[in-house]
């Protein structure tokens, strides 16, 4: 389980991507927030 708190970060920098219109691709603004902050999609695989 992943405390709350640990997904403010990613959320706010998505947030501030898309109020600015730096990136209007979410799922791209999403994809540059995981790749800087080395989130990974394997993180569960057994």
């Amino acid at each position: 389980q992943v405390d709350n708190q640990a997904i403010v970060v990613p959320e706010n920098l998505d947030a501030i991507r898309a109020l600015t219109g730096s990136v209007e691709d979410g799922q791209e603004s999403i994809r540059r927030t995981d790749e800087a902050l080395g989130v990974r999609r394997d993180f569960l695989k057994a």
